[in-house]
């Protein structure tokens, strides 16, 4: 928080870190099973940080808000089954809400932009960018099989989702001047 002077500006918020990658194999005649709602045979999710909020602004004339930091991306996910010679179901779940495979990459959220509050004139800050994603790679050999029983059970969840831009800073000054743009 800034509050003297003539005119300034917030900080920037930092951008969110990055996800790390994720390689899942399943070798031949190997099995997974699980018996309760909820819970996918394999779980393999990589999701970046979310951008630090930008400082607000005020006391002096004229201000901004600082603009807030963007959302890290999301890693890249491989996941692979590798079958045998003879047909094999690698993964197998029971119950319900349990896909075989939920193989996700999500890129984190933008900062919200900085308030800024002066007399002339304020801007708020702009709002950061969305966190891209990263690839996400399902293989499955024809050998192998994913058996799942409950109800809203897919046998494979894969997503690639970008982050949500941060919403701008709001602003308040007698001349009336913009509040930030959300990426």
């Amino acid at each position: 928080y800034n509050h003297l002077g003539f005119s300034g500006a917030g900080g920037s918020g930092g951008s969110g870190g990055a996800g790390g990658s994720l390689d899942v194999s399943l070798g031949a005649l190997t099995a997974i099973r699980t018996n309760l709602a909820s819970s996918p045979g394999i779980y393999a999710l990589s999701i970046g940080g979310n951008g630090g909020d930008g400082a607000l602004y005020g006391g002096g004339l004229i201000g901004d808000g600082g603009a807030g930091g963007a959302g890290g991306a999301g890693g890249r996910i491989d996941v692979s089954l590798a079958g045998s010679h003879v047909p094999f179901d690698n993964i197998i779940t029971q119950r319900a809400a349990s896909p075989g495979i939920w193989a996700a990459s999500i890129g984190g959220v933008g900062g919200t932009g900085g308030h800024s509050g002066d007399p002339i004139s304020a801007d708020g800050g702009n709002g950061g960018n969305g966190g891209g994603t990263g690839m996400v790679q399902v293989v499955t050999n024809a050998n192998s099989g994913i058996t799942t029983y409950g109800s809203k059970s897919p046998g494979i969840v894969a997503q690639s989702v970008s982050g949500l831009a941060g919403n701008g800073g709001s602003y308040s000054s007698i001349s009336g001047s913009a509040g930030g743009a959300g990426n």
